[in-house]
């Protein structure tokens, strides 16, 4: 079964590349995906990438249909919008029922993730009928004090594994009011107050870094860890551990 990998790529002031071939090293070494750069960079990545398809927007054919899904929905702001529309653009590139939605400009790993890892976040998505699986990068990546609270969690976009669902999609963008979410009002936080459809997972013992401007390597793992979110603390969502062998399903911190 071919699964498409979407590597989206906005306008950075990096080398972008350092990123991109990461992933498509993970993915590329494996036949059953099929690699799409969704290029929103100022960079021609045609002549270092001449074997993988890359989508723009000027040449993405549903350009008109997101801009007037984004521009009826409860996002306002322009910042909110432009990203909206890099991450929900790959919904409509993907052909394959499954497929992956990367943010491919500015997150990585320490080394590449096993294809089982891939397999297992794939079926358990397909077999517990999600929306979306997506690796939590508020949480897990930078706060690893039990008893830190940080003033903010979403559950975000950013390394997800998706199913291609459009009319779940466009409903949740027409039919949720700001006042139904926590703000920002943006586009993952709409997909995240579903909170029966969609999930966290992690990867045991991997270092994890994104982007240069924070520069740092770290170590990931699961731990009860408490969030303040508009005056009141919460639990975090329930997450799901991946290894090569099993799978571990955190339900309540």
């Amino acid at each position: 079964m071919i699964i498409d990998v979407i590597l989206k790529c906005c306008n950075r002031p990096w080398d972008i590349t350092l990123y991109l071939d990461y992933w498509i090293e993970v993915f590329g070494q494996y036949p059953k995906y099929n690699i799409i750069i969704w290029n929103d960079s100022k960079i021609d990545l045609s002549e270092k990438y001449p074997d993988i398809k890359i989508v723009t927007k000027e040449n993405f054919k549903f350009r008109d249909k997101l801009n007037s899904l984004l521009k009826n929905s409860c996002i306002k702001k322009r910042r909110w919008l432009d990203s909206g529309f890099a991450i929900l653009s790959t919904f409509y590139i993907a052909e394959t029922d499954i497929f992956w939605n990367i943010d491919a400009d500015d997150m990585m790993f320490e080394k590449p993730v096993n294809m089982k890892i891939l397999e297992n976040i794939e079926n358990y998505l397909r077999n517990n009928n999600l929306f979306s699986m997506s690796w939590d990068i508020w949480w897990s990546n930078f706060f690893r004090d039990t008893n830190h609270l940080i003033d903010f969690h979403r559950w975000a976009f950013g390394i997800a594994c998706c199913k291609k669902d459009l009319k779940f999609l466009e409903d949740i963008l027409t039919t949720i009011k700001s006042d139904e979410i926590v703000p920002p009002i943006n586009i993952d936080n709409i997909v995240g107050s579903q909170l029966e459809k969609v999930k966290v997972f992690v990867f045991e013992n991997t270092l994890a870094h994104q982007r240069p401007t924070r520069e740092v390597w770290a170590h990931q793992y699961i731990h009860p860890l408490k969030v303040k979110a508009k005056g009141r603390t919460t639990n975090l969502y329930n997450a799901t551990v991946f290894y090569e062998d099993k799978i571990i399903t955190v339900n309540e911190f």
